[in-house]
């Protein structure tokens, strides 16, 4: 049975990302009076990955308006942005609306990972390290079978965005994103061994990484 999944999905799943990333934001700072999401000098190797790791969000972002600009726009043949997803290197075989919706399905799922992860973590969620302000070790819910379930959740999501919007663009990007996820883990895992020294040793030999 053949689907009928309109770019306008995909674009509301975006809006629902940054709606969910606000909300979980906002609690954080009402709780804490501290803004969770911390930035770094991209002269460090966390800087530059955590800098690298948002890059690849934009580059979905952006994927997404190029891809949705010339209907918001009614622009159409022959206007020269007509077409303008072309120079995002789309592939054709891969757009259909079976995969599109295995893409759109992946992504809610990493999503619900995610957003579940960070409702676990409390006010001790934080997007980059905080190397000002020591937060809580938590080891339950789902961080009891695994390390780091939000960026688990986070690769999910960008898989499931490529198969929503596959094109070069997209390939690259969730490309960027698992590497940068991989090395991102390692680097926070460091950072907790430093901060929670036995506590979190113990965690980290009875725990895997990602599931």
């Amino acid at each position: 049975m053949p689907y009928s999944i309109g770019d306008i999905w995909v674009g509301r799943l975006g809006l629902l990302i940054l709606v969910l990333l606000a909300v979980r934001t906002y609690l954080v700072f009402r709780a804490t009076g501290r803004f969770p999401i911390r930035f770094h000098d991209t002269q460090t190797a966390h800087g530059f990955n955590l800098t690298a790791l948002s890059g690849t969000f934009l580059a979905f972002m952006l994927n997404l308006l190029i891809m949705r600009a010339p209907k918001w726009l009614s622009l159409q043949p022959p206007h020269p942005l007509s077409d303008i997803y072309a120079y995002t290197g789309p592939i054709a075989p891969m757009q259909v609306d079976e995969v599109r919706l295995a893409g759109l399905a992946l992504s809610c799922i990493g999503l619900t990972v995610s957003a579940i992860a960070q409702h676990q973590m409390g006010n001790s969620w934080r997007y980059g390290l905080d190397t000002d302000q020591r937060t809580d070790l938590v080891t339950s819910g789902l961080f009891h079978n695994a390390r780091h379930p939000i960026y688990f959740g986070f690769l999910l999501v960008g898989v499931g965005l490529f198969l929503a919007m596959p094109s070069a663009v997209t390939v690259a990007a969730v490309t960027v994103l698992a590497v940068v996820l991989s090395v991102q883990t390692r680097l926070e895992e460091e950072f907790m061994l430093k901060t929670h020294g036995g506590a979190y040793n113990h965690y980290y030999g009875r725990t895997r990484r990602w599931i």
